[in-house]
């Protein structure tokens, strides 16, 4: 989920140009398990979603044509750019593709964006999209 308006334009903007298929989104399949998490999340921790609806977006996130990778093709090069960022590996995982220099990792998570903008020249933050 995105928090500010500038966020949520920038997130708007790229799942635009994802659905009209003007881009690819990649992400290790650990991605599945991480926003039916959430969902769970909000749906019986915070009471944010009725669990109705935590089902109906999950089964839509679902239909969407990503690419999803096994993680295990990343995680040798997410492992060293947390050790060298001092930074979870949940976190690399999604960046180690661009950081190999497939692609240009995008992300709404202002603090993962400040602390590794001098050290990832392909990061840019939602908002800037």
């Amino acid at each position: 989920m995105v928090s500010s308006e500038e966020e949520s334009q920038g997130a708007d903007s790229l799942l635009e140009a994802f659905l009209a298929s003007e881009i690819e989104l990649l992400a290790p399949d650990i991605l599945v398990l991480e926003v039916a998490n959430t969902l769970w999340k909000q749906s019986i921790l915070l009471k944010q979603l009725r669990p109705e609806k935590a089902r109906s977006i999950f089964h839509d996130f679902l239909t969407l044509p990503l690419s999803l990778h096994e993680s295990n093709a990343w995680t040798s090069q997410a492992l060293k750019m947390s050790v060298e960022l001092r930074h979870p590996i949940y976190d690399t995982l999604y960046c180690a593709p661009a950081n190999e220099g497939d692609c240009e990792f995008i992300t709404a998570d202002r603090v993962l964006s400040k602390s590794w903008w001098v050290h990832c020249c392909f990061l840019s933050a939602c908002s800037q999209q």
